[in-house]
């Protein structure tokens, strides 16, 4: 049985130094990989922002930062499982853009 499993906190940045995220530490999504290892499955995860490492017998482990490299990553591995369990933290609110650089702190308005 192949499982793909996310978990961990994502991240949507509103300009190079601040970014939106949630205080997700992935324990709930790092859990259910290490059950399925005990149960033989055949395991990729999509990891977040977190303070886990690949456990032994992890198939496949891709680390990313950003909402944008989960969708990747799942969609490269999508058609690989049998089962796929989305436990990512995804940001509720996503910025329309990023802005280059460090916005200005005097910067008048901030429009998110």
């Amino acid at each position: 049985m192949n499982l793909l499993i996310s978990f961990g906190p994502l991240r949507a940045y509103i300009d190079d130094v601040r970014f939106i995220t949630n205080r997700s530490t992935g324990t709930f999504g790092y859990r259910l990989l290490q059950e399925a290892l005990l149960r033989k499955y055949d395991v990729r995860a999509v990891a977040g922002k977190t303070a886990f490492s690949p456990p032994r017998g992890v198939a496949g482990w891709i680390e990313v930062e950003e909402y944008e490299g989960l969708r990747r990553a799942l969609c490269k591995n999508f058609s690989w499982a049998d089962i796929i369990i989305m436990a990512a933290a995804v940001p509720d609110f996503i910025p329309l853009q990023k802005e280059t650089g460090k916005i200005p702190r005097s910067r008048d308005e901030w429009d998110l």
